[in-house]
Formats: structure tokens, sequence, C-alpha cells
């Protein structure tokens, strides 16, 4: 049940928080701590989804004490780093960037490669925002070293991340081999709203690099884009 509410979380996010609700009841029933804890993790992904952070924010306190009392440190990475994505909606950026920086050090310590490039990714745009560049490069050039294979999406963000720490320390040219990059990943893999977001990068950089006319075109493609997904939904 589980696996189900986790598999159809992007593409039927009702059906998959009531899945995951009856896991948790289910689990509840059993005395299956780590499936309550999980149940309420992919509870708090959808409340997350539809910005109730109210929920988000009590089903993940829930998740955090269950995964600390059966001392599950993977489990327990996964919801601080929910944890840390609510904090950052709720503009608490500093909580946030700490809770991040713990699940990394938890999935370091787990020898957890896939949560840990999520986490050094989340890491790498919150350091880009606070103006910690150095930081940010750091978390982004950690990711090479786990000699992990990337899924397509993180490899778009970690082009998408860098792409973004050049553009805010003025190396245009940089940004734009970064976000070229992702768009081709974009487009290969069909990620539309990914695409809109990166054609609207690229118009950015443009602009800056005083290129007005590619900088509208990139512009103009992205809004076109967005606003067919929108029509489509």
């Amino acid at each position: 049940m589980l696996f189900l509410a986790d598999s159809i979380y992007f593409s039927n996010p009702d059906s998959s928080f009531k899945l995951s609700a009856e896991a948790e009841l289910c689990a509840k029933t059993k005395k299956d701590t780590l499936s309550e804890a999980i149940a309420l993790s992919y509870k708090t992904k959808c409340y997350l989804l539809k910005s109730e952070l109210e929920n988000a924010n009590l089903e993940i306190n829930k998740a955090i004490l269950l995964y600390k009392s059966i001392k599950n440190n993977g489990g327990l990475a996964y919801a601080l780093k929910l944890k840390a994505i609510l904090y950052k909606r709720l503009d608490n950026k500093i909580e946030s960037i700490e809770l991040t920086e713990e699940s990394i050090y938890l999935y370091r310590l787990n020898k957890d490669s896939i949560g840990l490039i999520s986490s050094l990714l989340n890491a790498s745009i919150d350091y880009t925002e606070m103006k910690m560049f150095d930081k940010a490069n750091f978390a982004l050039q950690e990711i090479p070293k786990l000699n992990y294979r990337l899924s397509p999406t993180n490899e778009y963000y970690f082009h998408q991340n860098k792409g973004i720490l050049f553009l805010n320390t003025e190396k245009l040219t940089d940004a734009l081999s970064e976000f070229n990059k992702a768009l081709n990943i974009a487009e290969n893999e069909n990620m539309i709203d990914s695409k809109a977001t990166i054609l609207m990068f690229l118009s950015r950089t443009e602009r800056m690099l005083h290129n007005l006319k590619t900088a509208e075109k990139f512009a103009i493609e992205s809004i076109e884009l967005a606003t067919k997904k929108q029509f489509r939904s």
C-alpha cells in the first residue's frame, strides 16, 4: 500500500494521501512503528503539495518522533528533509538549512547516496538564496564525488542549481552552459514544468548579457509552455 501511495504521488496526490492514511491506520493496528512513520511522511508530502502547512507540521513531527523511537536514521533523515522544506515555505530559512544539514549528516552515516544527493541539491539552492556561495559550491562539488549515477531529475537539478549559483555570482557564460545542459535534459525527459523554468533562467541570463532579442525569445517560449500546460490540466 505504501509503495503504491509513493508511486502515484505526482500523478494522483489525492489517492496517494488516501492510501497513506489507510496505511497509517493499518500500521497502528499492527503496532508497526516503521510503516506508521513512513505513512505519516507520505501524508506530509501531500499536505506540502496542497500548501496545508499546519497539517504538514503536525504529521512530520509525529513521524520524526516515531523514527527516533526505533532509531531509524534513514527514515529520520527523510523526515528532517521534509521538515526543512516545510520551514522554507514558512520562511524560516535558518531552521530550514539546519535541518537539511542534519539530514545530510544522517544520510552520510547511513551510506544512502540517493538521499544524500537529494539533500545536497536542496542545500545548494538554499545556500545560494542565502548568498552563502562557497557552501553552495561545496555542496554541488560533493555530488560527483559520490560516483553515483544521477537520475534524470537529479541531473536536471544539478545543472539548474549550478547555473543559478553562477548566475548569482555573475559568471554568466558558465550559467548559460549549465542552463543549456538542464534544458537538454528537460526536453529529452519531457519535463514540461522544468523546461518552462529553465527557459526563464536562460532569458534572465541573456538579458544580463544584453542579448535582448534572445532573452525575449526564451521568455515567450517559457510563458507559452506554461500556458499550454495550464490549459491541459
